[in-house]
């Protein structure tokens, strides 16, 4: 089976395009939420690093601090959290374990849900089709 990778919104395509996949989603994941909008996180890209214990440096590593800084030199970016991509790999992980015999708790304790919860994935039931908002 050919696991493809869902296309990133287009708030990270593009530092995708300037560091990489998967160091775009790994900075993602480092972000705090932006203030009361729990759908994306902020950064400021300053206009140099002023020393290799910044944040961006931190989390990146020089180089791929430095690219973006090169590509958006004093900005803030607001890109999306893609929390929906963690999601879809934690569902896949939990059929995974299903199909492999694991119980409906210990699949919970090693993903850290609920055993309701988990059984809602395992029959396809999902929150946006109970009329919830997701984030």
């Amino acid at each position: 089976m050919t696991d493809l990778a869902p296309p990133l919104p287009e708030s990270v395509a593009e530092i995708a395009e300037v560091i990489g996949r998967d160091q775009a989603l790994h900075l993602i994941g480092s972000l705090p939420q932006s203030g009361s909008r729990a759908w994306r996180v902020c950064v400021y890209i300053p206009k140099r690093l002023p020393e290799v214990d910044h944040p961006l440096v931190r989390i990146l590593g020089w180089n791929d601090a430095n690219k973006l800084v090169r590509a958006f030199s004093g900005m803030i970016l607001q890109p999306s959290n893609c929390r929906f991509i963690a999601r879809a790999a934690r569902d896949r992980r939990i059929r995974e374990m299903a199909a492999d015999g694991l119980s409906v708790g210990e699949i919970a304790h090693g993903v850290n849900l609920s055993t309701y919860r988990v059984r809602e994935i395992l029959v396809g039931e999902t929150a946006r089709g109970r009329g919830m908002r997701c984030a």
